[in-house]
């Protein structure tokens, strides 16, 4: 795990930097795409060489007690940003990563998170740092993508990771989304203010059953030892709130499904 804050941000993060010499820019096509990922720096080889790469397809599950999540999420977004790759929403004061973010220049569409936020899981206790949107889908369950995908990405006090991930259906408009939407940023630069309050557990589907696996960052490094807890309930979105994230990423920032290997995926 990385020791400076903004080592620890770019594996927190699962985020990509511009192109520096310290880390190289990828993308999600052609020569600097998913395949070739581990091959652009030393510091990604385990794109290719890990045993416990994410996304996967959710198919055979092993069952098992898994206990209920306890959620705890209460801060709100303050500002929707485009920095050229993705659009993203930034928090009050708490959110420590928040500036090493704007630097790295992310894949997503994305939402920092101020500090106050929690889940606890198999006994440990992790904090909400942001949340962000891939579409199509990076899992699939039972060979199915969804149009939309989102990750609530989670750090414990020693600094492992926990992210949920919720599936996008088409269909009703979201009103939490609709709020987020109307300050939705169309261009590179812009920055809008959000006069709406925006909760994380708002994006969260009522029901919430979970399949739990161990994996690793779907972007450079790929960093293994993540905790995954996928909900197997969607939640929707409607195919113009959906059309416009979409065009506000601009292109396709999912990675291609990975090998299960030895892993099992309970639920």
């Amino acid at each position: 795990m990385a020791t400076n804050v903004y080592q620890l941000a770019a594996v927190i993060l699962a985020v990509s930097s511009t192109a520096t010499a310290d880390q190289p820019h990828f993308s999600y096509t052609g020569a600097q795409g998913p395949a070739n990922w581990a091959t652009l720096s030393p510091a990604y080889a385990t794109c290719a060489s890990g045993k416990s790469q994410s996304p996967i397809d959710i198919t055979a599950v092993h069952h098992a007690e898994l206990p209920a999540l306890e959620i705890d999420y209460s801060s709100h977004a303050v500002r929707f940003a485009n920095n050229g790759h993705a659009v993203q929403a930034d928090y009050a004061a708490g959110s420590t990563l928040a500036a090493a973010y704007h630097e790295d220049a992310p894949y997503h569409a994305h939402v920092s998170y101020a500090s106050g936020s929690t889940l606890d899981h198999l006994g440990a206790s992790f904090e909400l740092k942001q949340f962000h949107f891939h579409a199509p889908s990076e899992h699939r369950l039972n060979g199915r993508a969804m149009p939309v995908e989102i990750h609530f990405v989670h750090v414990d006090a020693s600094g492992h990771l926990a992210v949920i991930g919720v599936f996008v259906e088409e269909g009703p408009a979201h009103p939490t989304i609709a709020r987020l939407w109307e300050k939705l940023p169309a261009t590179e630069g812009e920055a809008n203010p959000l006069d709406h309050a925006i909760s994380a557990n708002d994006l969260l589907p009522a029901e919430r059953d979970y399949d739990f696996y161990q994996g690793s960052l779907t972007t450079p490094p790929c960093t293994e030892g993540v905790r995954w807890l996928v909900m197997r309930h969607p939640i929707t979105m409607s195919a113009a709130q959906i059309g416009a994230l979409k065009s506000a990423i601009g292109f396709d920032n999912n990675r291609p499904v990975q090998a299960l290997n030895s892993r099992v995926v309970f639920d």
